[in-house]
């Protein structure tokens, strides 16, 4: 089976960390969205985060979408949404912290990184179980971090590593086996610079 996991594009706010508030696409945004789907093959069922961000963009191109909450992109807790400055301002000493440990669990009100990334493994076990060939789905870059780290085995360290554009696609091949699912990475996309 081959999943298809699209980030949202660009979004209509200056926010540092862009969790679960709810961000509309700029209109750059929804191209860059258009360009993402363009020559994908026709998918059997197609899925997205509740966020305005991608849930909006995949109605209004699909029709028929499942929303998939457990792939809804990390809980900021306090600093969801809020501008680097704004940060800078409110929170200077803990920004630093952030800044050179962003794995550890300080904002407060915050969802933890292990229930994050339990809760992203707990949602690909679901659509890996899916009797289809083909499943798209919008999301968001940690989720896509996550699966990652999941699936090739990332330590934390080499999750920023990675570069992952606005409307970033990864498409992966997913394969049942005895012992479960084989996955494989098969390829990430950027998207295409849109004029």
């Amino acid at each position: 089976m081959r999943i298809d996991i699209i980030r949202h594009g660009e979004c209509a706010d200056n926010a540092f960390l862009r969790g679960q508030i709810d961000s509309p696409l700029t209109p750059l945004g929804e191209q860059q969205m258009r360009q993402a789907i363009k020559g994908l093959p026709k998918a059997d069922l197609v899925f997205s985060s509740p966020a305005q961000r991608t849930l909006k963009f995949a109605q209004e191109n699909f029709g028929q979408v499942d929303v998939l909450e457990g792939f809804r992109e990390r809980n900021f807790g306090e600093w969801d949404g809020l501008s680097f400055q704004t940060l800078q301002q409110r929170f200077p000493q803990q920004l630093d912290l952030y800044l050179q440990n962003p794995f550890a669990d300080m904002i407060p009100q915050s969802e933890s990184l292990t229930d994050f990334q339990q809760r992203i493994a707990t949602a690909w076990q679901k659509l890996c179980e899916i009797d289809a060939q083909h499943l798209l789905v919008f999301s968001h870059s940690g989720v896509q971090r996550m699966l990652l780290k999941s699936i090739l085995g990332f330590p934390n360290k080499y999750l920023f590593n990675l570069k992952i554009d606005y409307a970033a696609r990864m498409t992966f091949e997913v394969q049942k086996t005895q012992q479960g699912y084989f996955t494989q990475l098969v390829e990430i996309r950027q998207n295409q610079k849109v004029s």
